[in-house]
């Protein structure tokens, strides 16, 4: 078994390896790609699944981002939005300690409608091209109009991130 594969399947012996190593060909190939991208799964050996899980805060819109962009538009919000990857750490500090902040989460929900974009993705990929994302963690704010108010690279904690919302609001 290769060091990927046994860092992602806890040993099970109830499972013979070669249904577990055919399960997950297909994951290999489209979600851990490139060697250096952590990729958070669960193994459920009783239904033989292997999942993706999400670790987007709670604080971003699940939508996509044409349905993200039409709302903007229904609702002439200002927004912004955190580019991201799972193999960034500074990302994961802001996902954990900043985006659960009830003060950012308040002006959030008060001023802007809010995005999280994996730049590994296919979509992400595009949008972070189109915005020419080079370092990350970045943040985007936007006017209604989209066209950016202010643009946050690297590691912020909440008091920096809270004072440039409320400074954009």
């Amino acid at each position: 078994m290769s060091p990927l594969l046994a860092q992602i399947l806890p040993p099970d012996e109830s499972l013979p390896v070669s249904i577990v190593l055919d399960s997950i060909k297909p994951l290999n190939t489209k979600l851990i790609g490139l060697p250096s991208k952590n990729v958070d799964l669960s193994i459920d050996h009783a239904e033989g699944t292997i999942q993706k899980n999400s670790t987007i805060p709670a604080l971003f819109s699940l939508e996509s981002w044409s349905d993200f962009q039409n709302r903007i538009e229904i609702t002439g919000s200002k927004y912004f939005v955190d580019f991201t990857a799972g193999w960034c750490a500074p990302c994961k500090v802001m996902d954990l300690q900043v985006f659960t902040d009830s003060r950012v989460i308040e002006v959030t929900n008060k001023s802007y409608l809010a995005k999280q974009i994996d730049i590994d993705d296919f979509d992400g990929i595009a949008i972070a091209q189109k915005y020419r994302i080079v370092s990350l963690p970045t943040i985007l704010i936007f006017d209604c109009s989209g066209q950016i108010l202010h643009r946050i690279e690297g590691l912020q904690y909440a008091d920096m991130l809270l004072n440039q919302l409320l400074t954009h609001r």
